[in-house]
């Protein structure tokens, strides 16, 4: 029978709680509804950290975002009540405070040349970037801008560009500098001293045909110039140097060389220059200056050479 009592008392105790609970004007918020706060209260925090805040910017519209979000959450608290429309409110009441601080903004601006020194005749490159511009321009006949953008300029003297970016949180005005360096003039050119003509060293070359020293007609205007030289300078000497191509005997090839050396002395001679002021000597095939493979080589390589000294 005791048993029965108390059973029955816990079961009145019980009823009791459970009816009291039911009666409760209020109750725990869902998951998405402490979301969406949570997002509301982020999009108010944003506007009130930025460089010029919400309540500078958006001073009412940050009071009435801070009572909307209030309501919101003791809205969403009271059991009878349907806590969305408030929430929305409030929303759309944190995207107002958040869209009029960020037109309020003031414009950010990074502005640079590059290179910063030039020399005269050269260019540089103007650099720059923005947030919260809605146009800008640049002194000195560049003009309008766009936002961000680079722009060449070849300044004749060092000159400074300022930009003026405008947005609807205000206008700014950043300088930079192209400075422009003169070279220094270049040195006196420098006069070589007057040489006597018989310090002169002249070399002139002849040819000849295959296993022949006969002075062909071709080469006679090179001689004439040895002769020239000579009647100008009676002081300079005449060295001559015959050579041959690789074909034949080195016997045969140094004598035909000498031959060559000799036939042109003879020439000078000729032309009224004195013998004792010519040596002569042959050299065979030594020091070919062509292809001795080659016709063309070998043609170079038949020749003498005089030098005048």
């Amino acid at each position: 029978m005791m048993n029965r009592y108390l059973i029955l008392l816990l079961s009145i105790l019980l009823a009791t709680f459970l009816v009291a609970g039911c009666n409760s004007p209020y109750r725990a918020l869902t998951k998405g509804e402490t979301d969406q706060v949570s997002a509301i209260s982020k999009k108010i925090a944003e506007a009130e950290g930025m460089q010029k805040g919400a309540k500078i910017c958006a001073p009412n519209e940050l009071a009435a975002a801070y009572v909307n979000l209030d309501v919101a959450r003791h809205e969403a608290t009271e059991r009878w009540e349907r806590a969305q429309p408030y929430i929305v409110t409030a929303d759309k009441s944190a995207d107002t405070v958040l869209a009029k601080t960020k037109a309020c903004q003031p414009p950010l601006v990074k502005y640079s040349a590059e290179p910063a020194t030039i020399t005269k005749g050269q260019c540089s490159t103007l650099t720059w970037s923005s947030r919260n511009v809605q146009k800008a321009s640049i002194d000195q006949e560049v003009g309008s801008v766009p936002a961000s953008g680079s722009k060449q300029v070849c300044p004749a003297e060092t000159t400074q560009y300022l930009l003026t970016a405008t947005g609807t949180g205000g206008t700014v005005s950043e300088a930079t500098i192209v400075t422009v360096t003169v070279p220094p003039p270049p040195p006196p050119p420098v006069v070589a001293p007057v040489v006597a003509p018989k310090a002169e060293e002249v070399t002139l070359r002849v040819n000849f045909d295959t296993n022949k020293y006969t002075i062909r007609p071709a080469d006679l205007a090179e001689l004439q110039k040895a002769v020239d030289f000579a009647k100008k300078n009676p002081d300079a000497k005449f060295h001559v140097v015959g050579y041959t191509d690789s074909r034949g005997s080195d016997k045969h090839n140094q004598k035909l060389s000498e031959n060559r050396a000799e036939a042109v002395k003879k020439y000078l001679v000729g032309e009224a220059v004195a013998p004792e002021r010519i040596t002569s000597e042959g050299k065979g095939k030594a020091d070919p200056v062509g292809d001795n493979k080659t016709k063309e080589g070998q043609f170079q390589n038949r020749r003498v050479v005089l030098m005048i000294k």
